[in-house]
């Protein structure tokens, strides 16, 4: 009798274990999905044609968390691209701040080219972002833009 005792206190034991196991993970799952994703990885690529120019942008691992890096490639038959892109372009918010590119990880010249534009970081409220190329190919301005949120 006294061992059938001692066995059923483990089994309630391993229940209530298992039990409060269970009500642990689903209270740090829900908690994880109140808060917002910080990572927004996979934005779509944005294209602008004009003045025998295109243009492809392509946000690179989005975070906010860390710098806003675009691949950007160029491709004319006319022409030669040779420009400054840290220069001739910027990055504005839907709070109309503005960042300026850090750095430019590609060449210059030539009817193909492609590399990295990079700027600071952006605040992880921001809903919207768009950038601008200014004067390229007798365009103005040439925008791309990405809803965040």
């Amino acid at each position: 009798m006294k061992n059938i005792k001692i066995i059923l206190l483990i089994i309630v034991i391993l229940l209530l274990a298992g039990l409060g196991y269970f009500v642990l993970i689903k209270n740090k799952t829900s908690q994880e999905e109140v808060q917002p994703s910080k990572t927004l990885s996979l934005l779509l690529p944005e294209m602008n044609e004009g003045g025998g120019l295109s243009i492809t942008v392509t946000p690179i691992d989005f975070s906010f968390e860390k710098p806003v890096q675009f691949k950007i490639a160029f491709e004319t038959h006319q022409g030669d691209l040779n420009f400054d892109l840290t220069k001739i372009s910027y990055l504005l918010d839907d709070k109309n701040n503005k960042y300026i590119p850090v750095s430019w990880e590609g060449g210059t010249g030539g009817h193909h080219l492609s590399g990295t534009l990079v700027f600071p970081e952006i605040p992880n409220n921001t809903k919207q972002i768009k950038l601008f190329i200014k004067n390229v190919y007798d365009i103005e301005s040439r925008q791309f833009l990405w809803n965040l949120k």
